[in-house]
């Protein structure tokens, strides 16, 4: 099946998703902890979602996007390893997580 809104090849679930989303509804759940998130930082056009989710498959680290063209970042290692795919600097990375470099 081939998703109205995304242009890929989506489940009837996804779909839906994709529909809450064009809606303005964000269905993404949210920990105490802020994760899932999404980048202002790492977005690309809306008509690059597609694109840059497949890029980002092939660079080993599979990311969703937002039709708005946000990423969607799981947890903080999630967001280490796709910005350093990307070859950004994760600032927000502490001594703790380097291994106490």
């Amino acid at each position: 099946m081939i998703c109205k809104d995304c242009g890929g090849n989506r489940t009837p679930e996804q779909c839906k998703l994709c529909e809450l989303f064009a809606a303005g509804t964000t269905p993404i759940a949210q920990s105490s902890a802020g994760w899932p998130k999404t980048s202002e930082s790492l977005a690309v056009h809306p008509k690059q979602a597609k694109e840059a989710y497949e890029q980002s498959v092939k660079l080993g680290v599979p990311t969703e996007f937002r039709p708005d063209g946000r990423p969607v970042i799981t947890d903080p290692g999630h967001q280490r390893r796709y910005s350093r795919a990307l070859g950004f600097t994760d600032y927000n990375e502490s001594l703790g997580t380097r291994g106490g470099m």
